[in-house]
């Protein structure tokens, strides 16, 4: 991978937070906490840096995982960047929490990425693509129709399927991401919103 220097990566998403440094082919360190500490961590981000003698104020690019996931995380992930980005010439790059996961996988198909929601509903995408939210049972069904790899939350139900393996993926998934981040377009911050969706009926919001 070539240089493209100092990149910070956020994820709000899941019931762990975090953010880490990325350089060049690696993650230089991370930071994971329970996601009710996710303002007071970022408050402190600067001496993360320090500790690994890096600048946060060098910080060429940030990649944010947006959703869906906690809103609440998601805001104070949101607002903290469009601060940090005033007056600072910012790269910009944005990947769902299931795509997070299913780099995680190499993103080899047939592969079914889900995670928890509410009640018996259940995010989840196909072969990386967009993400949807759907009953459990429904989902069920679906994958019946194309069985394969299904990663990242795990219900009791998927036992019941043939020819489907299932693998516990849990967030944050840093080096998955910027292994992948090459292939992530760059993003507009001024223009972006969190990607949140509900369980229950009611336009999604992107």
């Amino acid at each position: 991978m070539k240089d493209k220097g100092t990149w910070l990566i956020i994820d709000p998403t899941g019931p762990f937070s975090g953010f880490s440094i990325a350089e060049k082919d690696s993650i230089i360190a991370s930071k994971v906490f329970q996601s009710n500490f996710l303002f007071e961590n970022l408050l402190k981000i600067n001496d993360f840096f320090n500790s690994f003698n890096r600048v946060l104020g060098n910080v060429k690019g940030v990649i944010l995982v947006n959703g869906p996931g906690s809103i609440m995380g998601l805001r104070i992930a949101f607002s903290w960047i469009k601060g940090f980005s005033q007056g600072r010439e910012l790269k910009f790059k944005t990947v769902s929490s299931l795509d997070a996961i299913y780099f995680s996988n190499g993103s080899n198909k047939p592969c079914w990425t889900i995670m928890n929601s509410i009640r018996d509903d259940m995010f989840y995408s196909f072969n990386g693509g967009k993400p949807n939210v759907a009953n459990k049972f429904d989902l069920l069904e679906m994958i019946k129709k194309k069985p394969g790899l299904c990663i990242g939350d795990y219900f009791d139900e998927i036992s019941t399927l043939k020819n489907v393996n299932f693998e516990k993926v849990m967030l944050p998934q840093f080096e998955a991401i910027w292994i992948h981040s090459d292939c992530v377009e760059e993003s507009n911050l001024s223009k972006s919103e969190p990607l949140i969706m509900y369980s229950f009926p009611i336009k999604n919001i992107e």
